[in-house]
């Protein structure tokens, strides 16, 4: 029996990750990527299959791909890669997630969300990302409380050391990246624009600055917030300035095991009451790890029934999803 799943983009810190929790849940899958010796040097570690090939050229792309069942895309920045493997899963009929935090990939999604319905196919972007599938399903905890709900405000706790990957994407970030969503548009937001949060852990309020995360996009498709804020806390150690090339490829095993991560979503209605949460779990990279090697098994095994084109993760594993995984409770303060 051919193989279901490939991960594409396994020589990254967290694709790295993703490719052992897959090999713990005992998939049947390959890797991809773009570099020959690295691709190959995982595959053997591992003793998986690969496949070695660029997005450049719809044609390789299609050959790669054709007869899978799922591709998961671990290779950003995905401004670069989204839409090239969203195209080629289409055309194949292969359905198709990442890990992406930034909303290029929500808006490629979008675009695409009638083409992959008339083909059958899923698009899941962020579907193993913890700033996606675990945000979006906490607010979904949320809204079982407040039924009229208006505006979203939610803020992710990162913890602990970051890899080199994260710290070039966020170095990427423009303020034209920086929005937030009114009226059910999206606008441009300030840096200025901070929330106050107590995360209920001892230390108070603390100060986040907003970001641009991809419930801007998620929470309006379903269940169709209109008001959207969202913001990011860095506990532990800040953000390096060095070179990213210089710093430590990611975190070791012990930074992971000594940095949860936690999140607040707090929910508002049309009477002006308001409702609060907080998720506490395990660190974001093992998280993300254990939930793309989830994802690829739910999209490989499961009967989809009649789910096709662009899906959230709240639409594709319900509020309590986070709750499956070791280290995780949710907290309702008011």
């Amino acid at each position: 029996m051919a193989p279901k799943i490939m991960l594409y983009g396994v020589t990254g810190y967290t694709g790295g990750l993703a490719a052992e929790e897959m090999v713990k849940l005992g998939l049947y899958f390959v890797v991809g990527g773009r570099s020959a010796d690295k691709v190959q040097a995982k595959a053997d570690a591992l003793s998986v299959g690969s496949k070695v090939f660029s997005l450049e050229s719809p044609a390789e792309i299609d050959e790669a791909i054709k007869g899978f069942t799922v591709v998961f895309n671990a290779a950003g920045p995905y401004f670069k890669t989204a839409g090239s493997l969203m195209d080629g899963c289409i055309r194949n009929g292969v359905h198709y997630a990442d890990l992406a935090a930034e909303t290029f990939s929500f808006a490629a999604a979008e675009k695409r969300d009638q083409a992959a319905r008339d083909a059958g196919v899923i698009l899941l972007p962020g579907g193993g990302g913890v700033a996606e599938v675990f945000m979006d399903c906490l607010v979904g905890h949320v809204l079982k409380r407040t039924p009229n709900a208006t505006h979203v405000d939610q803020v992710l706790d990162m913890n602990g050391p970051l890899t080199r990957g994260t710290i070039e994407t966020i170095r990427s970030f423009t303020i034209e990246h920086l929005q937030k969503r009114v009226g059910g548009k999206l606008v441009q937001n300030d840096f200025n624009n901070t929330i106050t949060v107590d995360f209920n852990d001892g230390r108070g309020e603390l100060i986040a600055p907003p970001t641009g995360d991809p419930q801007l996009y998620t929470l309006w498709k379903f269940p169709g917030i209109s008001n959207i804020r969202t913001f990011i806390h860095k506990s532990g150690e800040p953000i390096p300035t060095a070179e990213a090339s210089t710093l430590p490829f990611g975190p070791t095993t012990e930074q992971l095991d000594a940095t949860p991560y936690q999140a607040v979503a707090i929910v508002s209605s049309a009477d002006g009451s308001k409702k609060k949460s907080i998720l506490r779990m395990a660190n974001g990279y093992v998280l993300t790890a254990q939930a793309t090697a989830m994802a690829c098994k739910i999209l490989a095994e499961e009967d989809h029934g009649d789910k096709a084109g662009w899906v959230t993760p709240l639409q594709m594993f319900g509020s309590d999803y986070p709750l499956s995984f070791k280290g995780s409770s949710v907290a309702d303060v008011d």
